[in-house]
């Protein structure tokens, strides 16, 4: 997005696109992990579980850093660190109640896009999981992209 003081309306959108990515991950992430380990006979909430969905955050980061052109180690695996951190945060900010496998989302996520339009606008008439996992991927994209950001630029300006 920035380049020195430059702003860049393509660097806005990919900053978008990226923010919106880890959002629609970090929303499913928790889920998945639980769906894993029961298919594993492991609980749903199990610590393997949560192991499960912390990768899939940390591999998530890694592989937009990768496709944005990222090479450096050490700011691949700070960047996934900080998102698995900062998905674990707002995930406590934004709990969901007795939903842990992507079985259970059918009875609580918006079926069609109208329905996801009106759920997001309109939060007084969606469920407290709906409204965990809508705004809890906002919060989540944001939080990742706000510290992929200022990690870059920390690191151009001591690299």
């Amino acid at each position: 997005m920035a380049t020195g003081q430059e702003l860049s309306l393509s660097g806005f959108a990919a900053s978008f696109a990226t923010g919106a990515f880890f959002g629609a991950v970090g929303s499913v992430a928790g889920m998945a992990g639980g769906s894993l380990a029961k298919a594993l006979g492991q609980a749903a909430s199990s610590p393997f579980a949560k192991l499960f969905a912390g990768l899939t955050i940390m591999g998530t980061s890694a592989f937009t850093d990768v496709v944005r052109g990222e090479r450096d180690p050490t700011t691949i695996f700070f960047n996934a660190g900080v998102s698995a951190l900062g998905a674990r945060g707002v995930g406590k900010l934004f709990p969901t109640r007795g939903m842990s496998t992507l079985r259970q989302s059918q009875f609580f996520a918006p079926r069609t896009l109208g329905a996801f339009g009106r759920a997001l606008i309109d939060p007084a008439n969606a469920g407290s999981n709906s409204i965990s996992v809508l705004y809890g991927g906002l919060a989540k994209g944001m939080v990742v992209s706000f510290s992929k950001g200022m990690w870059s630029w920390y690191d151009e300006r001591t690299g």
